[in-house]
């Protein structure tokens, strides 16, 4: 179930009227977790520097940091885990501000627990910073293969740039997951996304 705005206590209710419980399922099919999104994609990413396209435009946060880590938190204290969709640097240093709240918390949150999805625009300071949180990432390469067209107009090639540098974060010893993010802008056949992760190009 994603969430996009602090309605959590609704949301709560009603997963709890549908009987749907945290690792439900079977060994082909099982419920992860929640995602929340705390902000857009290419054209409303919340981002630290304006868009190249929208001078003064740096995009919006759908979550205050300490609204999003109020609702994780009592997710989490479900039995939940987390994942949040940050595009933006802004909102990746959101996020991870809501994280840290609650590992401050909950000391003993499981690793895995808390996700940072997506993190396309992520600094290195701010991936260092979920490293050393112990805070996995997920990464979709369709995102900047399938986008890049738009991605160099709304943000600019050198931003474009730098979006999913992943030996880097390998190197820096980050936790990553991968997929395609299908349906959209990618197909559901995994490969394309190895591919792109592999040689960094857009197409084949």
């Amino acid at each position: 179930m994603t969430i996009g705005t602090p309605t959590w206590s609704s949301r709560q209710d009603q997963l709890a009227a549908d009987g749907t419980r945290p690792g439900e399922g079977d060994e082909w099919l099982r419920v992860w977790g929640l995602k929340f999104v705390i902000d857009g994609g290419v054209e409303n990413a919340a981002l630290d520097q304006p868009y190249a396209n929208q001078p003064g435009y740096r995009g919006e946060l759908q979550w205050e940091p300490g609204e999003l880590a109020e609702a994780a938190r009592r997710a989490v204290r479900a039995g939940w885990k987390v994942g949040v969709h940050a595009w933006g640097d802004h909102a990746v240093r959101a996020t991870l501000d809501a994280f840290e709240a609650i590992l401050t918390d909950q000391p003993g949150t499981a690793s895995g627990t808390l996700v940072l999805e997506h993190a396309g625009l992520a600094r290195p300071d701010q991936l260092a910073r979920a490293i050393a949180l112990g805070i996995p990432v997920t990464v979709q390469y369709p995102l900047l293969s399938g986008l890049s067209p738009a991605l160099v107009e709304y943000w600019g090639r050198e931003r474009t740039a730098d979006i999913f540098p992943l030996r880097e974060w390998l190197d820096e010893g980050a936790v990553l997951s991968a997929g395609s993010d299908y349906p959209k802008p990618a197909p559901y056949d995994p490969m394309p996304a190895v591919w792109g992760m592999t040689t960094r190009h857009s197409s084949p």
